[in-house]
């Protein structure tokens, strides 16, 4: 799954020459976002059980990254592609990332709905790259 990758990458970075250092979150704020239909009827879906979520705003790891001295690299989407394929993330995953990065470079997701701030009163935050 999704944090098995995770892991598998952060052991190829342990044993490579490539000074890293890995920033984890447990659930980003942002998979909310995504409900924010049924949120402002009252509801909202997460089947956990009684399981707790430590939540982290996105920002928040952004800012610790920004604080680590993170660089932001800019591969051609194929190499990244191959490079990251040899890591051994499923194909789904891959593909759908592919997709993702895809639409940010031909700015499909460049806007936040004004329904944010409308619901939060204060404009949304934004990240720092």
């Amino acid at each position: 799954g999704l944090h098995g990758n995770h892991r598998a990458v952060e052991r190829r970075l342990a044993v490579s020459t490539v000074a890293a250092t890995v920033v984890q979150s447990s659930f980003f704020t942002t998979v909310l976002d995504r409900q924010r239909d049924l949120i402002a009827k009252g509801k909202v879906v997460l089947p956990f059980g009684t399981g707790r979520v430590a939540w982290v705003d996105p920002d928040d790891i952004a800012a610790v990254a920004a604080r680590l001295g993170v660089t932001r690299l800019d591969p051609p989407l194929a190499q990244w592609r191959d490079a990251v394929a040899k890591t051994g993330m499923d194909p789904w995953l891959l593909d759908s990332t592919i997709d993702l990065y895809a639409a940010v470079a031909r700015g499909a997701l460049d806007f936040v709905a004004p329904e944010v701030e409308r619901v939060l009163s204060r404009p949304a935050r934004r990240a720092f790259v």
